[in-house]
């Protein structure tokens, strides 16, 4: 879902430089932050999807980064592989555990 989003926020702006995109959620951290850094990524404007979400904490709320969980960070580096790997999943056969 990630990558539809990121894809759709890069289409809408790239079709006119007058367009702007507006990412929300209930705290307007959380989700937010993970959709805005992974925008941020997908642009190469950061190396890694954690440097662009630290910039987005630094920004939207310096200092406090106490809501910052670890399902954000998880699904950062999710991202981020996905990216390092062209799209293709990081294990693509699945996993089965007997005992």
């Amino acid at each position: 879902m990630l990558l539809n989003v990121t894809r759709s926020l890069q289409a809408w702006l790239s079709m006119d430089p007058k367009h702007v995109a507006i990412i929300h959620c209930r705290n307007g951290r959380s989700r937010t932050g993970l959709a805005v850094a992974c925008l941020l990524r997908w642009l190469e404007l950061f190396d890694t999807a954690h440097e662009a979400f630290d910039y987005f904490c630094a920004r939207r709320s310096p200092g406090d980064s106490s809501w910052v969980t670890v399902t954000i960070r998880r699904y950062l580096r999710y991202f981020n592989d996905l990216l390092i790997l062209a799209g293709r999943p990081p294990n693509p056969w699945p996993l089965q555990l007997h005992q």
